[in-house]
């Protein structure tokens, strides 16, 4: 077979095919050229463009049908609208009243003004001051009321000094004067019962000495004693302060349960461990 050699009709590359091809494709710009005797039949095809197909054509005019049809239903919309709003008419511009036109509504009985009531305001007449301030009148004591409980507590004297040792042979660890003794009543809480009454007791104190060899590093610290009027120990609390140096004045706080209506004694005295 003899090889022949064209241009190709879209970029001018060469190309070389064979005697009897009916096509060929340019290897610089992959269009197909159509053969005939020898030479380029009709333009070149570029690869990858196909000839539009009816299903294209078909979607296309689809989508145009859709698009006149939308903006036909928009243009009635608006029509209807403007329609709409022409069939409100002002009656009267003077009385501000405004008529609405509608054919299809239901008609409504129509509501009465209100009344109008007119009425002159009345200014009290100042009366002449009087000499006397009214009486205020008396309020009776209430006869239900529950009478207040309360406890009698008798407080230890004071200046009181307290020691603090390990056992009754061993050297005395500190020493604490206790000054004075407050007490103070408090509301009762939910965990108390109804013939009991929470007092409060303030200690002022001052550690007076420390043992030899641990300044400033011990505590100070005594037992409080409650006796009831029978002189029996009902109640011990240990109260205490750590880190307590020498001549320091301190408070102590302490809380009290006792039944009410009754008597109690409050003494001090020294703790060992």
């Amino acid at each position: 077979m003899k090889i022949h050699t064209i241009n190709c009709p879209n970029c001018g590359g060469k190309i070389e095919f064979n005697t009897g091809t009916p096509e060929c494709v340019c290897q610089y710009c992959d269009s197909t050229v159509l053969i005939e005797n020898n030479h380029v039949k009709g333009n070149p095809q570029t690869a990858g463009q196909k000839p539009a197909s009816a299903k294209g054509c078909l979607i296309s005019l689809i989508v145009l049908i859709i698009f006149i049809l939308a903006i036909g239903g928009m243009i009635t919309i608006i029509s209807r609208f403007i329609s709409a709003r022409s069939r409100i008419s002002e009656a009267t511009r003077s009385e501000a009243k405004v008529v609405i036109i509608q054919e299809d509504w239901p008609s409504f009985p129509s509501i009465p003004a209100p009344p109008t009531i007119s009425y002159a305001p009345t200014v009290p007449s100042t009366p002449a001051a009087s000499s006397h301030a009214p009486a205020k009148p008396s309020v009776p004591a209430s006869s239900s009321a529950p009478a207040p409980k309360k406890v009698t507590v008798t407080l230890p004297k004071t200046p009181q000094t307290l020691s603090y040792t390990i056992n009754a042979t061993s050297t005395v660890f500190t020493k604490t004067t206790v000054n004075s003794i407050t007490q103070e009543q408090l509301k009762p809480s939910l965990l108390d019962d109804e013939n009991e009454v929470r007092i409060k007791l303030t200690l002022k104190c001052k550690k007076v000495h420390d043992r030899s060899g641990d300044k400033g590093t011990n505590m100070a610290t005594f037992r409080l004693v409650v006796k009831n009027k029978a002189g029996e120990i009902i109640d011990t609390k240990h109260l205490f302060k750590m880190m307590v140096s020498n001549n320091q004045v301190f408070t102590l706080d302490c809380e009290l349960v006792l039944t009410a209506n009754e008597s109690y004694v409050i003494e001090l005295d020294d703790f060992t461990a």
